[in-house]
């Protein structure tokens, strides 16, 4: 069988069984045990991550958590990126993460913690002294991998709805 045929009846395979979970529940169950007990809601990405995928291991779905840089146009300004890239001049050993965790479902990008861009736009702008928009905040991000975008795309896009994730590892808890 060709890699064309098996890439189309995986993502057959991925379609029929999201279409029996339902992704909205799941990551508002996440998001919810995660505002009553994390004391670090907008920076919590990799607890998140975590039980999102002991939640979906338990409904028999496979998923991988992904470390990586992630970014999302979230309005129409110049300013209006959140990002989890280091920028080019940040020195080493600030104590800042630049990293960002999600999930891998198949082909696909899980990621409960969009829900979360208003409080983390207001923590960056409290360092930085911007003032984000904030138009575009789903409760939660499925898109194909193919989706994903640079993040000179991101930067440069003019309206919200646009992300970038670039997985550097990857690891399943057994």
């Amino acid at each position: 069988m060709g890699q064309a045929k098996q890439r189309r009846m995986a993502q057959e395979r991925e379609k029929a069984l999201f279409s029996e979970i339902d992704l909205a529940r799941v990551a508002g169950a996440v998001q919810r045990v995660c505002a009553a007990a994390s004391g670090n809601l907008g920076v919590d990405c990799f607890d998140q991550a975590l039980l999102a995928q002991s939640v979906l291991q338990r409904l028999g779905v496979h998923a991988e958590i992904v470390i990586g840089y992630a970014a999302w146009r979230v309005g129409p300004g110049g300013g209006d990126v959140i990002s989890h890239y280091p920028a080019s001049d940040t020195p080493v050993g600030t104590g800042a993460a630049f990293f960002h965790a999600w999930l891998k479902l198949g082909e696909s990008i899980f990621d409960v913690t969009t829900n979360t861009f208003r409080l983390k736009a207001t923590l960056l702008d409290a360092m930085d002294g911007g003032k984000t928009v904030v138009a575009w905040e789903p409760q939660y991000l499925w898109m194909p991998m193919a989706d994903s975008r640079s993040l000179r795309e991101v930067t440069m896009a003019m309206r919200g709805g646009i992300a970038s994730y670039l997985g550097v590892s990857s690891f399943s808890v057994q």
